[in-house]
């Protein structure tokens, strides 16, 4: 949603209750994801910024699609507080998550998985009803520094 960038996230916007997590909605090829705010500074149109190839992970680089040719449709750069930079696609809202509906990934899923960097699944009401939200943890890398 255009109206989601630019958007700079502070202390008291992104403190959840332990009971909910504030989720970034995205997709990346039909998969939806809910990133964690508390991880995310800012929500940025790569447009704006003369280094989009310096710098910045693509989210397929560290969240696997195996066998996929990736494309972004509406991309965008989620800064996160660790300073990592995260090229995304199709940002969507902000949903708040009741944390007892997020789920551990089901086992068929976990053995497929090469990292521990999707940590649950949801299935959220809404616009993506009934589908599975992959809630993936934006502080891992596979990548070393």
């Amino acid at each position: 949603m255009d109206n989601l960038v630019g958007i700079s996230a502070n202390e008291e916007d992104c403190e959840s209750p332990v009971d909910e997590l504030h989720a970034l909605i995205f997709s990346v090829m039909g998969v939806w994801f809910g990133a964690d705010m508390e991880q995310i500074k800012e929500v940025a149109d790569p447009g704006r910024n003369e280094d989009i190839e310096e710098n910045i992970v693509r989210f397929h680089e560290e969240f696997p699609f195996p066998g996929r040719q990736i494309t972004y449709q509406a991309p965008r750069i989620l800064y996160l507080k660790n300073g990592r930079r995260i090229l995304v696609d199709n940002v969507d809202e902000v949903r708040v998550l009741p944390i007892d509906c997020i789920r551990p990934l089901p086992n068929f899923l976990e053995k497929c998985r090469q990292s521990n960097a999707i940590w649950g699944v949801a299935l959220v009401e809404g616009e993506i009803d009934q589908t599975p939200l992959f809630i993936p943890d934006l502080g891992f890398s596979s990548h070393k520094s």
